[in-house]
């Protein structure tokens, strides 16, 4: 995007490079995972430490390696390493093997909009970090539809949060 092949872009980080910007963003922390069993005694929002002794879904280290490494760092934050026993390559296999039973998963929040059969998507209790999505455009971009874009985008996004925040819940 900064070669300037792209007018706008949206991506999971705010941008590193001096020729880029954000023009709209939303609030995406991650959340649990858990089967609609689970989730009918989990309570919300969930202490992520109480499931310590659980088998853990991920995502491929190699596919997904800024998923799969917040995973690791929101358990260690919790005082524990996650078992993981099953990894998927994208985010509906990670929701199809926890909604089979075979594990819990570390989200992002907008995942409990794929309503994914047999499973619930709960908020983490305490500080959460600051996982965004993020509309990039350049900032020296000279195309008189990027502002009408980032409205759009905006709207959009908030629309979005709402629907998360009714999503979100055991």
């Amino acid at each position: 995007m900064a070669a300037g092949h792209l007018d706008a872009g949206i991506a999971r980080s705010k941008p590193h490079h001096p020729r880029l910007t954000v023009a709209a963003q939303m609030a995406d922390p991650f959340c649990l995972a858990l089967t609609t069993q689970q989730a009918r005694v989990a309570g919300n929002p969930v202490e992520l430490r109480s499931f310590a002794d659980h088998d853990f879904v991920d995502f491929t280290r190699h596919r997904g390696p800024a998923y799969f490494e917040q995973s690791i760092y929101l358990c260690a934050k919790a005082g524990f390493s996650p078992h993981i026993r099953y990894e998927a390559s994208t985010v509906h296999g990670v929701l199809d093997l926890v909604g089979a039973g075979l594990g819990v998963a570390l989200v992002p929040a907008s995942c409990a909009l794929l309503r994914a059969a047999g499973t619930r998507f709960c908020s983490l209790r305490g500080p959460t970090t600051s996982e965004v999505l993020v509309l990039l455009r350049r900032k020296a971009d000279p195309n008189p539809l990027l502002p009408t874009l980032a409205d759009a985008v905006r709207a959009n996004f908030g629309d979005l949060q709402r629907r998360m925040a009714e999503m979100l819940g055991c």
